[in-house]
Order: C-alpha cells, then sequence, then structure tokens
C-alpha cells in the first residue's frame, strides 16, 4: 500500500487514489463506446424532447379549438404527455450514465490502492457489462437505469412517429 508520501498517489477525502492510474486499452474503450452511446442518446431525446414540446402546442390547440373529437383530442394530448416525459427521463438517464461511466477510471484507482485488484488474469470470458463491473463501472444497481435509457428513447420515437403520422394522414400542418 502506498504511503502518503508518495508522488503518486494522493489522499481525496478518505479515500487513497492512485492519480496517474490508468485503466486498461480493452477496459478504456468500453467505457468510451458507453459514454458515446449516452451523450448520443441525451442528444436524441433532447431533440425529441424539443419536437414533441412543440406538437403539445399544436395537440392543445386542436383539442381546444374542437376540430378534434373529446375522445381522440384527450388520446392525442395522453400520449403527447407520454412521449415527452419518455424524452426527458431518457435525456436524464442518459447524462447520469454518461456521469457514471465517466468516474469508471476515478473508481478503479481507488481500488487499485486500496490493493484490490481489479484483474487477476490476462484475459476475461465475460461480457463487456462483468468486465466493466471489475472497474466499478456498469454496476448491477444501474442496469435499471440503461433499459429505461434505451427504451424510453424508443418509447418516445414511437408515440412522437404515431402523433406525427396521425396528423400528416389526417391533413393537418405540423
Amino acid at each position: 500500500m502506498p504511503s502518503r508520501k508518495d508522488t503518486t498517489t494522493t489522499l481525496v477525502g478518505s479515500t487513497l487514489t492512485h492519480v496517474k492510474y490508468e485503466l486498461p486499452p480493452t477496459i478504456k474503450s468500453l467505457q468510451n463506446g458507453w459514454l458515446a452511446t449516452f451523450q448520443s442518446s441525451a442528444v436524441i431525446s433532447a431533440l425529441f424532447a424539443g419536437l414533441e414540446g412543440l406538437l403539445l402546442g399544436l395537440v392543445k390547440d386542436s383539442v381546444g379549438s374542437g376540430s378534434e373529437s373529446s375522445s381522440t383530442g384527450q388520446a392525442l394530448l395522453a400520449f403527447t404527455y407520454i412521449a415527452l416525459f419518455f424524452s426527458i427521463s431518457s435525456a436524464m438517464s442518459a447524462l447520469i450514465l454518461t456521469d457514471e461511466f465517466g468516474d469508471i477510471t476515478l473508481r478503479a484507482s481507488r481500488s487499485e490502492a486500496s490493493g484490490e485488484s481489479t484483474l487477476k488474469y490476462d484475459a476475461y470470458d465475460e461480457g463487456s457489462n462483468q468486465l466493466l463491473s471489475r472497474f466499478n463501472g456498469g454496476r448491477q444497481s444501474w442496469r435499471w437505469v440503461m433499459w429505461h435509457c434505451k427504451h424510453g428513447v424508443h418509447a418516445s420515437q414511437l408515440f412522437y412517429t404515431d402523433l406525427s403520422l396521425y396528423y400528416v394522414l389526417k391533413g393537418c400542418s405540423l
């Protein structure tokens, strides 16, 4: 275990951290891939949220003016709010996961500093999630957030597409 005077470590709070620690290349590649995926998901979800906000205005105007029947208008309004909810929550999930996966190097350096070995062998027959878990990334507790991020974007796209098709087929301009 390194001493406090060691130039490659520093005491952060109550956790000893190797400040010059580097992830193995394979793990770094996995981390970068997941970060790019989550950042892209956040941007796409935010764009869909903006479009759904515009669509919400159109639906409210349509329902308020009486051009839609009461039940159809209420269903369109509900679907628009659901799509907006999924877009915003997916964007937030993606941002949370971006932060989570960005901290893998820090958490792994703290594991190394505390004497825990993150890798005991040169090769592992495991999926990417299990490999990242060895470096305190991709933890089980984040699986539901990853699931929500992925499926929330798809649900949002589905609702937005359905609403857009309804307006196009009906002859309304978006």
